[in-house]
C-alpha cells in the first residue's frame, strides 16, 4: 500500500518505467473485463432500445435523414452520432455497440491514465480504471447500445479530473477541458449532464471552503459549460420531452431507484463497509476536501431531480446509476489518502480494506450484471423468425408493436430479425388472414407486448391471434412464446421440429 501513498515521489523519478507499468496494468484489466464479457455475452439480446438506436442511426441513410432521427429523440444526440460513425464500419449491429461502448472505456480510461501520468499518480489511475472497468454497471452497460455506458464512462472521466484538482493544489486542469467535458457530458444523456453541474457545485464549495480560487474558475468552466450546453439542446428538444411520459413519481418508483443502483454498483450487503469507510474518512483532516467534493456532487445529483420530479417524473435506477462511478473516484482517492504519509496500522488497514472492497464488488457485480440479463426484455423470437421467413412474401408476417404506428413498428421488427421492412404488416392495418391459407410459416409475431397487458406466457392461444388478427384454431398454429413476446408459425411448421429458443 505504500505504492499508493509514495505514487507521487516514485513517479517523478521513473515516469518513463511507471507509465508503461501502468500501462501493463491497464491491459490486464481489460484483458479480463473481455473475459467477463465473453461469459456474459450468451445472455445478450437486443431490447426495444437497442433496436431504436439501430434504426436511429441506419448507415444507409443520407446524413439529413440520419439527423433528422438522431435529433428527433428525448435523448441528447453524442451517442447515436457515435454509433452512426461506428456503423459505417462495422455494420453488424452487435459489433457495431460493442465497438461504440469500446471506444469510450478506453477513451475514458485512456484520458484518466493520462492527466495521472501528468501529475504523478499513474499507478493510482490503474487501480481508478480497473475498479472502473470491473465494475457491476460497466459489465451490465457495456453491452447495451444505449447512452448509458457512454454517460458512465463521461463521468468517470469528469469526476476523476475533478478528484486529481482537489487532490494536489498543485495539478491545473485548463478550463477549456472540463469545458468540453461539461459538453459532452451534457450531450450524451441528461443525468450525465446533472452529474456534471454536481461535481461542478463539488468543486465550487472546496474552492469557496478552501479558499482555492483555482476550483472556483474550474467549477464555473465545467458546470457553466454543462449547463448552457444542456440548455442549449433541452431548448431544441422540448417538442420530444414528453417520451418520458412512462416514468412515474411516487415514495416507492423512488426506492426501487436507488436499490437498483445499489444492486447493480455494489451488491447486497455492501453497504455497511462503506459507511465505515466514509466515516473514517470524515476523522481524517486530510480527506475532507475529497468529501466535500462528492457530498455536494451526491447531494445536488440526488435531490434535484426529485424536486423537478414533482413537476415532471424523470426517476428510474438507469438514470441514477449514471453517477456511479463517482464512488468509485470517491473510494480510489479515499484508499491513498488513508495510506498517505503519516500512516497508521489503521489507515493501512482501511486502503487494504478499500482494494478487497472492489474485488468483492466486481464479484457481486458481475452476478448483479447477469442477473439483470437475464430478466430484461428481449426480442427472443427475432432468431426464429429470421430463420424461417427470410423467403417470405411482402406483407406475410403480421405484427403486434403496441404504443408505434405502423412504419415505425415494421422498422424496428425489421432491424431486429435483419429482414426487409416490407415483410411486415401491423396487425390493426391489415385485413384478417387465414392461418390454414398463410403464405409464410410464420403468420404473425409480437415483442414488448407486456407492458400492455397482453402477458406472453399465460395469454390464452385465442387472445393471440386475435391480437394479431389470425383467423384459426388452436390445430391451425403452433405459438412460440418467451418472456417479451411469442412467434405464431403454420401448423405444418412442426414438420421443422422448431421449439422455442
Amino acid at each position: 500500500m505504500r505504492d499508493l501513498a509514495d505514487d507521487v515521489r516514485t513517479s517523478r523519478s521513473r515516469p518513463f518505467g511507471w507509465v508503461v507499468l501502468a500501462w501493463v496494468v491497464l491491459a490486464l484489466a481489460f484483458a479480463l473485463l473481455a473475459t467477463i464479457e465473453t461469459v456474459l455475452s450468451p445472455h445478450f439480446a437486443l431490447w426495444l432500445d437497442e433496436l431504436f438506436s439501430l434504426w436511429t442511426t441506419d448507415p444507409t441513410l443520407n446524413l439529413k435523414a440520419s439527423a433528422a432521427r438522431i435529433t428527433g429523440d428525448s435523448n441528447p444526440p453524442l451517442y447515436y452520432a457515435l454509433l452512426r460513425v461506428v456503423r459505417i464500419f462495422v455494420p453488424e449491429p452487435t459489433g457495431a455497440i460493442f465497438l461504440s461502448n469500446g471506444i469510450a472505456l478506453f477513451s475514458a480510461s485512456a484520458f484518466v491514465l493520462w492527466i495521472s501520468a501528468r501529475a504523478g499518480k499513474p499507478l493510482l489511475a490503474c487501480l481508478g480504471i480497473a475498479a472502473f472497468a470491473l465494475s457491476g454497471p460497466t459489465l451490465f452497460f457495456f453491452q447495451e447500445g444505449r447512452a448509458y455506458f457512454l454517460s458512465n464512462s463521461l463521468v468517470f472521466a469528469l469526476t476523476w479530473q475533478a478528484a486529481l484538482i482537489v487532490d494536489d493544489p498543485a495539478v491545473r486542469a485548463p478550463p477549456v477541458r472540463l469545458a468540453l467535458l461539461g459538453a459532452a457530458a451534457a450531450l450524451s444523456h441528461v443525468f450525465a449532464g446533472l452529474a456534471a453541474g454536481a461535481i461542478a457545485a463539488g468543486l465550487l464549495a472546496c474552492g469557496l471552503l478552501g479558499k482555492r480560487k483555482d476550483l472556483v474558475a474550474q467549477g464555473l468552466a465545467l458546470g457553466g459549460s454543462a449547463t448552457v450546453v444542456f440548455g442549449l439542446w433541452l431548448a431544441s428538444a422540448i417538442g420530444t420531452i414528453g417520451n418520458i411520459g412512462w416514468i412515474q413519481f411516487s415514495l416507492a418508483d423512488v426506492t426501487t431507484a436507488i436499490v437498483y443502483v445499489v444492486f447493480l454498483s455494489v451488491g447486497k450487503r455492501m453497504l455497511a463497509p462503506l459507511v465505515v469507510f466514509l466515516g473514517y474518512a470524515a476523522c481524517l483532516k486530510r480527506t475532507r476536501p475529497m468529501l466535500i467534493l462528492f457530498g455536494v456532487a451526491i447531494l445536488v445529483f440526488v435531490t434535484l431531480p426529485i424536486a423537478v420530479s414533482f413537476h415532471t417524473p424523470l426517476i428510474t435506477g438507469r438514470y441514477w446509476q449514471i453517477g456511479a462511478p463517482a464512488l468509485t473516484v470517491a473510494l480510489v482517492f479515499l484508499a491513498r489518502a488513508f495510506s498517505m504519509p503519516p500512516a497508521t496500522p489503521w489507515g493501512y488497514a482501511a486502503t487494504i480494506g478499500v482494494v478487497l472492497y472492489f474485488i468483492l464488488a466486481t464479484v457481486k457485480g458481475f452476478s448483479s450484471a447477469r442477473f439483470l440479463l437475464e430478466v430484461e426484455l428481449a426480442w427472443s423470437g427475432s432468431d426464429l423468425v429470421a430463420k424461417l421467413a427470410k423467403d417470405c412474401p411482402s406483407g406475410s408476417v403480421r405484427i403486434k408493436a403496441f404504443g408505434f404506428d405502423g412504419s415505425y413498428a415494421s422498422d424496428l421488427y425489421s432491424v431486429a430479425s435483419g429482414l426487409p421492412t416490407s415483410l411486415f404488416v401491423h396487425a390493426n392495418a391489415a385485413p384478417p388472414v387465414s392461418a390454414r391459407d398463410a403464405p409464410c410459416p410464420v403468420i404473425g409475431w409480437g415483442e414488448h407486448v407486456i407492458q400492455r397487458g397482453l402477458a406472453p406466457l399465460t395469454a390464452s392461444e385465442e387472445d393471440i391471434l386475435k391480437a394479431l388478427n389470425i383467423e384459426g384454431t388452436s390445430g391451425d398454429v403452433d405459438i412460440v412464446r418467451h418472456p417479451s413476446g411469442f412467434v405464431v408459425l403454420r401448423a405444418s411448421t412442426r414438420a421443422f421440429n422448431v421449439t422455442s429458443p
